[in-house]
């Protein structure tokens, strides 16, 4: 809804039951904790964080008086007492917000995220190519992708693999900035480690994987000789799992859309995509057969055929 429920308790002659200023709060959009019990568990920090992405097109912000709560409990180490599987769950529940950017956001305002994720808090503070990125560091142009990830779907594997995609580009020297050589490579070993830290699902931790390590060869598509993108199909394992691959090719529209003026930008590599695995799928495996072909003789026809394909 678009209009904040005015809950109270009145008493029989009518007054109004109101011992934490409850109705000044909803009044001016107000996110408050109500109690000391709020440092009790650590875990809040993220509910808070989450009701504000979840209310933020209500006008509602955290109080300053929480915020700072919030801060110095992040500083205390508090964090470092929840397990993996809770952080997980709040993380999930942030990012399918409607506006998980502002999860995001204040997560690192207090610094929760420097100590929960701290390969995405870094990307904050590198530099990108300002003619590729104009809108600036790596962290805002992560938020700006997963913005346009989250206008089409509440999949957290597509959320996460986006939010992870150009975490290799926080392991770039500075000196080679604002170039990120190698990125993908460099961030799927990293990638991989965050997920097992949180002991992630297969289906998140290999979409993630897949989409740092190949975001960069989808985007190129046409340019790319046909041996590159039968490595890309088969790396992805495309021919057995090409609901997987489609989802990635979704990871990499957001990542393009991720970029200042761009959010609603076509993505014909996409397609390209699409139909390039299609026509591979497509080719006729039975007259090779018939020819004698079998084991790896087989295997190098089909892969002849899937390369004059990509080629032509």
């Amino acid at each position: 809804t678009d209009q904040v429920p005015r809950l109270s308790l009145l008493a029989q002659d009518g007054t109004l039951i109101d011992p934490y200023g409850g109705q000044n709060d909803l009044d001016d959009r107000k996110l408050r904790h109500v109690s000391d019990a709020f440092v009790e568990d650590p875990i809040r920090i993220l509910r808070a964080a989450r009701f504000a992405a979840r209310f933020h097109h209500l006008g509602f912000k955290i109080a300053e008086e929480t915020m700072q709560l919030m801060l110095n409990m992040v500083g205390s180490g508090e964090l470092n007492d929840l397990t993996p599987e809770r952080v997980w769950a709040e993380l999930v529940k942030g990012l399918q917000t409607d506006m998980p950017r502002i999860f995001i956001e204040v997560l690192r305002e207090v610094g929760a995220l420097e100590a929960l994720l701290p390969e995405l808090d870094t990307l904050f503070s590198v530099p990108q190519h300002p003619q590729q990125h104009p809108e600036g560091d790596v962290g805002t142009h992560t938020l700006l992708a997963l913005t346009a990830m989250r206008r089409e779907t509440d999949d957290i594997a597509k959320l996460w693999a986006v939010l992870c995609h150009d975490l290799g580009k926080g392991l770039t020297p500075p000196h080679q900035w604002p170039e990120h050589p190698k990125h993908p490579e460099l961030g799927e070993a990293l990638v991989e480690k965050l997920c097992e830290r949180y002991q992630l699902p297969k289906r998140v931790t290999n979409l993630s994987r897949l989409a740092t390590r190949w975001h960069e060869r989808i985007h190129l598509a046409k340019n790319l000789p046909a041996e590159a993108k039968l490595e890309v199909l088969q790396s992805c394992d495309a021919w057995r799992q090409p609901d997987r691959f489609f989802n990635l090719l979704a990871v990499c529209r957001a990542d393009a859309r991720g970029r200042k003026g761009t959010d609603q930008a076509e993505y014909p590599q996409a397609e390209f995509w699409q139909n390039w695995l299609q026509s591979c799928l497509d080719i006729p495996v039975e007259p090779l057969i018939a020819h004698g072909l079998s084991g790896a003789s087989l295997a190098m026809a089909i892969n002849q055929a899937r390369i004059e394909i990509l080629r032509n």
